[in-house]
């Protein structure tokens, strides 16, 4: 049976009213911390690397290049490292926020940071998640590269269906994996292995479901995606007035890059997609969360039923209870 969305939704929102302190301020908070610090560094670390640059062509050898890169580069590698190991916790940590709102538990801006707890475990079973969704995904788009020719014999017929084709296995694979936050954050001592075969588990006979929620937020996510591109619009037709004499597709590709590619340029998108976000992260987050919640409780299978041990799951709150109807829903 179908879970309800527009009722899953609606729930969502009333559990982000009630959230304590507030959604907007708890995404705020998310957002500074996965796109502000990592940001601030890129800036800090924009000469630098503006430096390795010239340092590396202006070497006499490739012995000086490779010991220059050595010597700075791997500062700006080992920081890259840092910072997607740093998110990633963070990105946990939100989800986690999401279960608890939608379940009516306590859920405050400290729960954000709640994964360096157990930070070792996050990273593994999200670097395993992974690695196995990438392997999945390498397999089936060989298979299906070899395949295409023997059905198509038209080149446009070719790149739509190949494009069709990436796009559905891609999603496909995704959509499996989508729940390895929520049952790593209601099991945290939980094998890597084992919560991600739960988490796909979840989603057996209900991918297409799960995709459907996810495609109902389309609109806001290309209201944000055209919010950032009118900024970066304005940003080019601002800059080009301090380029002249452009007469070539090449220099004109080169200004653009140059442009786009400026710690300013990045700031501004950062910055003018944030008022958008604050609604936009915790509604989609918290509706997830009340699908998987609905998912647990509803479920029949033991195995899934019975591996959530956390008396968060308890909750009997009116409003979190399981939205399953019968039949189509009309959305």
């Amino acid at each position: 049976m179908k879970q309800n969305r527009k009722q899953l939704k609606s729930a969502a929102r009333e559990a982000m009213k009630q959230a304590k302190p507030s959604f907007a301020l708890v995404t705020l908070v998310f957002i500074l911390l996965v796109n502000i610090i990592p940001l601030v560094i890129s800036t800090l670390l924009g000469t630098n690397i503006s430096m390795l640059d010239t340092a590396v062509l202006a070497a006499t050898s490739p012995t000086d290049a490779t010991t220059y890169l050595l010597s700075t580069g791997m500062l700006g590698l080992f920081l890259s490292l840092v910072i997607a190991l740093f998110t990633t916790i963070i990105g946990f940590g939100q989800t986690l926020w999401s279960l608890r709102c939608w379940r009516r538990e306590e859920c405050t801006l400290g729960t954000l940071v709640e994964g360096f707890a157990t930070a070792p475990h996050v990273i593994f079973v999200m670097i395993l998640s992974f690695l196995m969704q990438f392997a999945q995904l390498f397999f089936w788009l060989i298979i299906f590269s070899i395949l295409m020719p023997f059905f198509l014999a038209s080149f446009y017929g070719f790149i739509l269906i190949g494009f069709i084709g990436v796009f559905s296995i891609t999603m496909f694979i995704v959509l499996r994996f989508s729940f390895v936050h929520h049952v790593m954050a209601d099991n945290p001592t939980m094998g890597a292995m084992e919560t991600i075969s739960t988490a796909i588990a979840l989603t057996h006979k209900r991918l297409w479901e799960l995709f459907c929620l996810h495609l109902s937020f389309f609109g806001w996510n290309l209201l944000a995606v055209l919010i950032q591109y009118a900024g970066i619009a304005a940003i080019i037709f601002f800059d080009m007035n301090n380029y002249s004499g452009i007469s070539t597709l090449t220099e004109l590709q080169i200004v653009l890059q140059d442009i786009l590619l400026t710690p300013a340029t990045q700031w501004v998108t950062v910055i003018i997609a944030i008022p958008l976000s604050l609604w936009i992260i915790p509604y989609t987050s918290t509706t997830i969360s009340g699908f998987y919640n609905n998912l647990i409780n509803s479920s029949t299978d033991t195995t899934i039923s019975g591996f959530y041990n956390n008396p968060i799951n308890s909750s009997t709150d009116s409003s979190t209870e399981t939205l399953i109807e019968p039949k189509e829903d009309s959305e």
